[in-house]
C-alpha cells in the first residue's frame, strides 16, 4: 500500500495523540500552486480595480431605498439629477435634501405620493446662473421607474 503513515491511524496500531497537541499538515506541491494562483488572483484583481477605479463626480442621497443622485453631463448640460423610485419610501421621507458634486451644489425637494398610482416627486432647486429641462425643474415618478432633470447654465434671452 502506497500512502504516508499518519499520526493516528488503527490498522497501524498507532494510538491518538493527546488532545494538546496541534497537528501540523504538509502541503503538496499542487496545493502549493493552487493557493499561490488564488493569492495571484485576488491581489492582481484588487490592483488592477485600484487602478481602474476613480473617485466618484457625483452625489447621491438614498431616500428609503429610492436613488437621487446628481452627475455631470455633456454639454451644453452641466449635470443631471436622476431618480430612481422604489416603493420603499412613505411620508416620513418628504423633505429638502442637499446634493453637490464638484462646481454645483443645489437642493432637491422629495414629495411623496403626489398621483394617483403611488408616483413620489422631486424639485431640483439649482443655483442662481442656472436652469432646468423640464423647466419645472421637476420629475414625477411613478413607481419603479426613473426620472431627470437637466440643469444647463442660464445664457439670457
Amino acid at each position: 500500500m502506497n500512502r504516508q503513515p499518519s499520526l493516528y491511524d488503527p490498522a497501524e496500531g498507532s494510538t491518538p495523540l493527546p488532545q494538546q497537541f496541534a497537528f501540523v499538515t504538509v502541503e503538496d506541491a499542487d496545493a502549493k500552486a493552487m493557493r499561490s494562483f488564488w493569492h495571484g488572483l485576488v491581489i492582481g484583481g484588487i490592483a488592477v480595480g485600484a487602478l481602474a477605479w476613480t473617485w466618484p463626480a457625483f452625489a447621491e442621497v438614498n431616500i428609503t431605498g429610492t436613488i437621487i443622485d446628481m452627475q455631470p453631463a455633456p454639454p451644453p448640460a452641466v449635470a443631471e439629477v436622476t431618480m430612481n423610485n422604489w416603493s420603499a419610501n412613505g411620508p416620513q421621507d418628504a423633505g429638502t435634501y442637499p446634493l453637490a458634486m464638484p462646481g454645483l451644489a443645489v437642493e432637491i425637494e422629495f414629495t411623496w405620493n403626489v398621483g394617483q398610482i403611488g408616483e413620489d416627486r422631486v424639485t431640483v432647486f439649482p443655483p442662481d446662473g442656472f436652469v432646468c429641462l423640464p423647466t419645472s425643474c421637476q420629475m414625477t415618478v411613478p413607481e419603479g421607474k426613473d426620472g431627470v432633470v437637466v440643469i444647463l447654465p442660464w445664457e439670457g434671452m
